[in-house]
């Protein structure tokens, strides 16, 4: 199952992320603008506790 989103902006392939529990949104669709992601995310949330990974911070959504 799918754990984490890795934001476009970080490096596609790289060996931390390179497993089941992660997903890239260059999988997902590398167009998609914050606002289209973030909803997605937020449906997802309700579920699920996500983290968002950002180069210098990770962030828990709620």
């Amino acid at each position: 199952m799918v754990r984490y989103l890795i934001d476009v902006n970080l490096p596609y392939c790289f060996s931390l992320w390179n497993n089941e529990k992660y997903i890239h949104q260059r999988n997902i669709d590398p167009k998609w603008k914050d606002i289209k992601i973030w909803d997605e995310v937020c449906k997802t949330s309700l579920n699920y506790k996500l983290v968002n990974i950002f180069i210098d911070r990770i962030e828990g959504i709620n």
